[in-house]
């Protein structure tokens, strides 16, 4: 039985998949016609279905507000050396699994340089936390 709210949803459907073309009002704005293919739907997998390896299991990072650190698999790891290391599974393109690691990224940067109003570049902030001894 679904809920009345469950009817809002479309019908959950994989990574490239074709879902229409372009509605008539786009294609007199562009100029052309096209496809309308899904994405990986979030930036991680769109990123990670860019890597352009040679292996068919290589290690990426993604890095942004966050910084995502994995590979991908066949089968989730769910021991306790993923346990430990705080590591993540999450569905993957071509029911890949993509195992990683989660960092910290540039939010931490991104909220000092908010909460000092913007008044010190990049550069000033890591010279600052050289003087301070941060590095080393």
């Amino acid at each position: 039985m679904y809920l009345e709210s469950e009817k809002i949803f479309q019908k959950i459907v994989e990574p490239a998949s074709v879902i229409g073309r372009f509605i008539p009002e786009i294609i007199k704005e562009v100029g052309f016609d096209a496809f309308v293919v899904l994405p990986a739907s979030h930036d991680t997998g769109s990123a990670v279905m860019a890597v352009p390896a040679k292996s068919d299991k290589p290690l990426y990072i993604s890095s942004g507000t966050w910084s995502l650190l994995g590979t991908e698999l066949n089968k989730a790891i769910t021991n306790d050396f993923a346990f430990n290391f705080n590591m993540t599974n999450e569905g993957g393109f071509g029911k890949t699994i993509r195992f990683l690691k989660n960092i910290s990224g540039m939010w931490t940067i991104q909220s000092i340089k908010r909460e000092l109003q913007n008044q010190y570049s990049y550069d000033d902030l890591m010279n600052l936390a050289k003087q301070e001894g941060f590095f080393g």
